[in-house]
C-alpha cells in the first residue's frame, strides 16, 4: 500500500513538474505574440483598420462676431464591452496588448504557480493562495502604473498646451504645433500627438486625426482639447488663446487633485496599515507558534476558515481602494 501510494505520489510530481516546464514554454511564446500583438496594432492604429464608427455628430450654436454659427461636433465611438474597457485599461497603464493575450498569460503563470506550490508544499490550499497572489499583484501593477501614467501625462500635457500655444503665436499652424509636440515632448503625450500628425500625412483630415487621438487616448483632457479645438477650428477664433485656458483648467484640475491627496493622506495611511496588520500578524503567529495555526492547514474547517478569511480580505481591498479614490 506504501509503495503505491508512493508511486501514485511520483506520478502527481511527474505531472505537475511537466505542466509548470510547459507554462513556462507558453508564457514564452505568448511575450513573443504579445511583442508582435504591438507592432500590429500600432500598425492597424496608423491605417485606420478595424476601427468603430462615428456616432452621429452633435449640433452647438455659438456666439461669433455677434451672430450665431451653427457647427457640427463629432461625437466620439464608445465602446463599453468588455473587451474593449480592457483594453482600455491596459493602454492606460501604457501596456498596448491584447486583452485575450494578457488573460492567457495571466492564467498560465497562476496555473504555473499553482502547480509548483501544490507540490512543494503538498497542499492544495497553498496552489490557491499562490494564484491568488498572481492575479492581485497583475492587478496592482496595473493600478500603479495607470496611477503613475495618468500623473506624467498630466504633467506633459499642460506644458504641449504651452509649446502650442507659444507656437500659433509664432505663426505656425495648428498641424506644425502639433509636429513641434511629438519632437519636444516625450512620452506619453508626445506619441499622442505623434500617431495624430502621421495621421495627417496620411491623408486623414486634421479634425477627423485628433478625434482618432482623442478616442484611442485613456486620459480625459485628451477628449477635452479634442473636442475644444474641433469647435474652434470649424467656428473660427484665437487657437492660442484656447490653448492658454484649456492649460489653466488642467492645472486648475491637477492642483485640486493634489488638494485632495494631501487631505486623505491620513486615510490612505490608515488603509495600509488596515491592510498589512491582518497578513503580519499571521505570518508572526506562524513563526512564534505553529502547532496553535496548524489545525488551520489540516482540517477541512480550518481550511475553509482560511479560504472565508481570504475572500473577506479582498473583498475589504476592494472595498476600501473604492472608499478612498476620488475622481476629479
Amino acid at each position: 500500500m506504501n509503495e503505491l501510494t508512493r508511486h501514485g505520489m511520483d506520478q502527481i510530481v511527474t505531472i505537475s513538474v511537466f505542466a509548470f516546464i510547459f507554462s513556462i514554454f507558453l508564457i514564452a511564446v505568448i511575450v513573443w505574440a504579445l511583442w508582435r500583438a504591438k507592432k500590429t496594432q500600432q500598425l492597424q492604429r496608423r491605417l485606420k483598420l478595424g476601427q468603430e464608427e462615428p456616432l452621429p455628430d452633435r449640433t452647438l450654436s455659438l456666439w461669433h462676431n455677434g451672430q450665431m454659427v451653427t457647427t457640427m461636433v463629432p461625437r466620439l465611438a464608445m465602446d463599453k464591452s468588455l473587451s474593449s474597457r480592457a483594453r482600455q485599461r491596459l493602454a492606460a497603464a501604457d501596456l498596448y496588448i491584447q486583452p485575450a493575450m494578457a488573460a492567457v498569460a495571466l492564467l498560465l503563470v497562476a496555473g504555473a504557480i499553482f502547480a509548483l506550490l501544490a507540490v512543494m508544499t503538498n497542499s492544495i490550499l497553498a496552489g490557491v493562495a499562490g494564484a491568488a497572489g498572481v492575479f492581485m499583484a497583475a492587478w496592482w501593477i496595473v493600478t500603479s502604473r495607470t496611477e503613475k501614467m495618468a500623473k506624467l501625462f498630466d504633467q506633459q500635457f499642460v506644458e504641449a498646451l504651452d509649446l502650442m500655444s507659444r507656437s500659433l503665436r509664432a505663426g505656425h499652424p495648428l498641424s506644425g504645433s502639433i509636429h513641434l509636440i511629438s519632437e519636444e515632448i516625450e512620452p506619453p503625450v508626445g506619441t499622442v500627438f505623434l500617431a495624430i500628425y502621421q495621421e495627417q500625412n496620411m491623408g486623414i483630415g486634421l479634425e477627423e486625426a485628433v478625434r482618432n487621438g482623442a478616442s484611442t487616448c485613456p486620459q480625459s483632457d485628451m477628449r477635452l482639447f479634442a473636442a475644444s479645438a474641433t469647435v474652434q477650428m470649424r467656428s473660427g477664433g484665437n487657437l492660442a488663446d484656447m490653448m492658454d485656458r484649456l492649460a489653466h483648467v488642467v492645472r486648475e484640475r491637477i492642483r485640486i487633485k493634489r488638494r485632495f491627496r494631501v487631505l486623505t493622506a491620513q486615510t490612505q495611511f490608515s488603509k495600509r496599515v488596515l491592510l498589512v496588520m491582518p497578513v503580519l500578524l499571521f505570518l508572526i503567529l506562524n513563526i512564534v507558534n505553529p502547532n496553535y495555526t496548524k489545525p488551520l492547514y489540516t482540517t477541512t474547517v480550518g481550511q475553509i476558515m482560511l479560504g472565508v478569511g481570504g475572500s473577506l480580505f479582498v473583498l475589504g481591498i476592494v472595498v476600501m481602494n473604492r472608499l478612498s479614490r476620488i475622481d476629479v
